[in-house]
């Protein structure tokens, strides 16, 4: 999976014939956006080092001082912490280990859970138009595993990921095939502010990242799978201990969506009918994701928390 560098210069030509023709000062930001955008993409590819920035519309302030208030006074309602530091000490007690998986079979194994997620339209079209590159190390000078960069004025973002021959990739390209799929569905400059300030950013990227995860479970590849939720389950515990030290946005924005993420990953395992991605596109793309946490009782997010540290516990393989 790679971009093509020479559709990038096509692409790159389009936008500068049609910033010479646009009068509008909205779409004359957004084409110079894009063109720094695949400017940065093209450099990345020739391997020079420039650090790259993503590309953020000019900031809501005051939706995120509204978040800001919320996180703090939420978060602790959905945290137990003896409960957190018994479980810490039972994941340590299962000793998975990793193994290398070529990148085909990964290719495979995408396609499949992509098809029973009933994604494999998107996903294949994301291919066919070269908007996946699947690098051999990691040149994008970010902290991020992987990144999607969304182009403004084209119908689909692209997505940049590293292969670490495990079979980490394919969940990664799940979660960034989520945020594409919310780009694609955040077509205009205010849908692209209420996603970059929501609480609720990344809830739909886990989702698809940890249904990948199920999804391993019933291949060949389940004790790797185990392995990844292992650490899934351990980074929520790890965000924790950041809230508690005082990063209270940051931190307490992931806690939430992870028990976002949590509640419908549950939901999904009881009832594989369940849409999330209709329930995403009616709550979360209105920029009403606080309203719409708010709908669900804490007890319900407390025990979706609790009900998939336990279901690890009880179905993980390799248990001392």
């Amino acid at each position: 999976m790679h971009w093509s560098i020479l559709e990038i210069k096509i692409m790159q030509e389009r936008l500068f014939w049609e910033l010479a023709k646009a009068t509008d000062e909205t779409k004359r930001w957004e084409i110079k956006e894009d063109l720094e955008s695949l400017k940065t993409m093209l450099s990345q590819l020739k391997r020079k080092k420039d650090r790259f920035f993503p590309v953020a519309p000019i900031a809501n302030y005051q939706r995120i001082e509204e978040n800001k208030k919320f996180v703090k006074l939420y978060t602790p309602l959905l945290i137990n912490p003896l409960y957190f530091i018994e479980k810490f000490d039972y994941l340590s007690k299962y000793p998975l280990k990793n193994t290398k998986v070529n990148f085909l079979t990964q290719k495979k194994l995408l396609q499949a859970f992509f098809e029973s997620i009933n994604l494999d339209d998107f996903y294949s079209k994301m291919l066919e138009n070269n908007r996946i590159e699947v690098a051999r190390k990691k040149y994008f000078i970010t902290d991020a595993i992987g990144l999607t960069i969304p182009i403004l004025s084209s119908e689909l973002p692209f997505i940049f990921t590293v292969f670490d021959k495990t079979i980490k990739t394919s969940t990664i390209i799940a979660h960034e095939l989520g945020h594409a799929y919310q780009s694609v569905n955040c077509t205009n400059l205010e849908q692209e502010q209420i996603c970059l300030d929501s609480v609720t950013t990344e809830v739909f990227a886990k989702f698809l990242e940890y249904l990948m995860i199920d999804f391993l479970k019933k291949t060949d590849f389940h004790d790797q799978a185990y392995l990844l939720e292992k650490s899934k389950l351990n980074s929520f515990i790890a965000t924790y201990e950041q809230f508690n030290y005082g990063n209270y946005y940051s931190s307490g924005k992931r806690l939430i969506a992870n028990s976002l993420m949590f509640y419908f990953i549950n939901a999904y395992r009881h009832n594989p009918t369940f849409d999330l991605i209709k329930e995403y596109n009616h709550a979360f793309l209105k920029g009403e994701d606080i309203k719409y946490i708010k709908c669900i009782p804490t007890s319900i997010l407390v025990s979706s928390i609790s009900d998939t540290y336990e279901s690890f516990l009880a179905n993980c393989p390799r248990k001392k």
